[in-house]
């Protein structure tokens, strides 16, 4: 991975970029979950404002239903934590909208699809999401592979 020279600015941020402008055009609201670690009484703790696995935008889609985001860097291979992967499969089972992206054409192609099978079957909808969420978890530092 090249790092960037600009602080701050990662591929993922590029990503995050990308996918916000294509929501407010799209008629979407999001909203960036920052979940990284702060200082607390002098030592680095987890963001106690943010749930464990916490995608990295929030908000909703154009149709009202609640939208749960998280982002990888383009290109990339598409891992997440398996927190992460328990938080978005626990919003799908309730009926949102839930993904881990790489570009606005993926986000974009993942929710035509679930809108289209929405209006077949509310089953179908969940299945196509939980079947494109990343079939690799991290687990204490370690990759690992799921079933389908």
């Amino acid at each position: 991975m090249v790092k960037s020279k600009i602080k701050g600015f990662t591929p993922e941020k590029k990503v995050e970029q990308e996918i916000m402008a294509w929501a407010m055009l799209n008629g979407w609201s999001l909203s960036v979950f920052d979940s990284k670690a702060l200082k607390i009484n002098g030592k680095m703790r987890s963001n106690p404002g943010i749930p464990v696995g916490c995608p990295d935008l929030g908000g909703n889609c154009p149709n009202g239903f609640a939208a749960y985001i998280e982002l990888k860097r383009a290109n990339g291979d598409v891992i997440c934590r398996v927190s992460q992967r328990n938080f978005l499969m626990k919003k799908i089972d309730s009926n949102a909208f839930a993904c881990v992206v790489d570009s606005a054409e993926k986000l974009e192609r993942l929710y035509s699809r679930w809108v289209a099978l929405r209006e077949i079957s509310l089953n179908e909808a969940r299945d196509s999401l939980r079947e494109a969420l990343p079939k690799k978890v991290l687990i204490d530092g370690k990759i690992y592979s799921i079933g389908d």
